[in-house]
């Protein structure tokens, strides 16, 4: 029997790393053969660059889910931080603190550009809002002016 041509089909299948579910990459590639080559060898080499395919698939895969999932558990971070900014410190110097730590992790967090900006934006945003509000209640208080309780059942 005179083999022409060969074809070999590989399969790999990665687990998700944080989820219920898998990855399925499957490759199959086709080579012909000269004469002077021995079909078993080729199809025995064919099989190894087609299981590096899958493999390298799967590896790229498996990169981007971890990626994606680093990028949730900073952004998720950041939120904690951002509400701190906001709503702590009773002092501009305090919010200043928070700020300065928020700003940290988001150099940490090592965000692509665009998200990088719109959180560092967001962050300083939260600071101005705290600002204002320590501002408006030195106001207050320097006019003499009583919050009332937020339940008219405490009077």
């Amino acid at each position: 029997m005179d083999i022409k041509e060969v074809s070999v089909e590989v399969g790999e299948v990665r687990n998700h790393p944080f989820e219920y579910g898998n990855y399925r990459a499957s490759v199959r590639l086709t080579a012909r053969i000269e004469e002077s080559e021995n079909d078993l060898d080729v199809t025995h080499r064919l099989r190894g660059i087609a299981r590096m395919h899958a493999l390298e698939e799967c590896d790229q895969w498996e990169e981007q889910i971890r990626e994606e999932h680093r990028i949730e558990q900073a952004i998720s971070r950041l939120i904690d931080w951002e509400n701190r900014v906001s709503r702590w410190g009773h002092t501009v110097e305090d919010a200043e603190k928070y700020y300065m730590r928020a700003c940290e992790m988001l150099e940490e967090a090592n965000l692509p550009d665009i998200m990088h900006k719109n959180w560092a934006d967001r962050l300083k945003a939260a600071l101005d809002i705290r600002i204002e509000a320590i501002e408006a209640q030195k106001t207050d208080e320097e006019a003499g002016y009583i919050e009332p309780p937020d339940s008219l059942d405490m009077w």
